[in-house]
């Protein structure tokens, strides 16, 4: 799937990738292009797709110059495969921060929002046994708008020992509320485990106003 990218004076080139989006030009001018990724059965991940298409759309048609500027001017990062640390271009930013308020819950931004103090949980733990998983973590967030996003894993061996880079968001919860039961939703997601799979649980906290998250915790334990 492709579309054409039409620019106003703040926007003159464009280019670069964020998940399956690929902006690029050719003698026409820029487009965006959606690279296919097979979603057969990932309910989630096509919810992902259409999102990321309609947060494109609304950089091009619904942001106004002075709108993109904004980002444009922000400041940002990730962190690649090696984690080395990159800056984010301002499509780039606007989509990341929108694409973590909409997994806190939260309504789309136009503009970069001040940035709050960052969750950090002074501990977080997990109990993982047969059909059962619960998170805890501590302590309450001083700042409002924090959620825990939960990811997990497919079904692994008992001897998978270090994480995965597969994972598939099954839940979020209210920091505050310092403990979630997730192991319906794994089921839900996943089915019933088989006898002795390890489960390994991805989490992050989002910012539902801000769109700023941590890095991600890694909980495991055997599930099935």
């Amino acid at each position: 799937m492709s579309s054409i990218l039409t620019s106003g004076a703040a926007v003159t080139a464009i280019g670069g990738s964020i998940k399956n989006i690929t902006f690029q030009r050719n003698q026409w001018g820029s487009y965006v292009r959606s690279k296919p990724v097979n979603n057969t059965g990932v309910p989630w991940l096509s919810g992902q797709q259409a999102l990321i298409a309609f947060l494109v759309e609304m950089w091009q048609n619904t942001l106004t110059d002075a709108e993109r500027y904004e980002w444009i001017n922000a400041t940002g990062y990730t962190k690649n495969k090696v984690s080395k640390r990159i800056a984010l271009k301002g499509y780039q930013l606007f989509l990341r921060t929108n694409l973590n308020i909409s997994l806190a819950l939260g309504s789309f931004v136009t503009v970069p929002s001040p940035q709050v103090a960052l969750y950090i949980p002074g501990s977080i733990s997990s109990v993982i046994s047969t059909a059962f998983a619960t998170v805890t973590w501590s302590p309450v967030a001083t700042v409002g708008g924090w959620f825990i996003v939960f990811y997990c894993s497919p079904y692994l061996s008992a001897g998978r020992m270090s994480p995965v880079q597969a994972y598939a968001f099954i839940a979020r919860a209210a920091v505050n509320s310092l403990t979630a039961n997730i192991a319906p939703d794994i089921i839900a997601l996943r089915g019933a485990a088989p006898t002795g799979a390890r489960i390994w649980l991805k989490v992050l906290f989002i910012n539902s106003v801000t769109g700023q998250r941590t890095p991600p915790y890694y909980l495991t334990g055997i599930f099935g």
